[in-house]
């Protein structure tokens, strides 16, 4: 019975683990926010590998292909690579995830992160489109190494 238990234990952990920025809601609808995600502008496209090593199987690991979108309310912020950028409230930055070049061709099998600046300045995240955006100590956790660039990746070469 305790291996039993000491193995059910050891096999959320890891799922936990290797689920990444665990979603806060399940199921439901697309948040109306990030609905039309798809029409924004697309930031990163496709291969990124894991510039910071720390990527493990979060995003779907080092080898996956990722898209990367951000609404209008953080392009200019984006699009800006200096340090000490802020993104302002309301800025959104949606994180399309594939296990690999097919998958990421086919545009099948995705799975998403989506972040948004809160107003009062901090990140709230989700790993669902149908989930609700709040703080998550996971995410922020790897995000800080990001910190002279607002907690995101796509500035200080960390996506190419």
């Amino acid at each position: 019975m305790k291996n039993k238990l000491l193995n059910l234990a050891v096999a959320g952990g890891l799922a936990a683990l290797v689920s990444g920025c665990a979603a806060v809601g399940i199921g439901g609808t697309v948040d109306t926010r990030w609905a039309d995600f798809k029409s924004w502008t697309k930031v990163v496209d496709g291969e990124t590998g894991d510039p910071t090593k720390f990527i493990g199987n979060v995003h779907r690991g080092p080898t996956g292909y990722r898209n990367t979108y951000v609404n209008a309310e953080g392009l200019a912020t984006i699009e800006d690579d200096s340090e000490g950028r802020v993104f302002p409230a309301g800025s959104i930055i949606i994180k399309e995830q594939f296990k690999d070049k097919a998958a990421w061709e086919a545009g099948k099998g995705a799975g998403y992160t989506v972040a948004v600046k809160q107003e009062d300045g901090t990140w709230g995240w989700t790993a669902k489109l149908t989930g609700k955006a709040g703080a998550n100590a996971f995410c922020a956790g790897c995000h800080g190494i990001a910190a002279k660039h607002d907690s995101m990746f796509t500035g200080g070469g960390y996506a190419n």
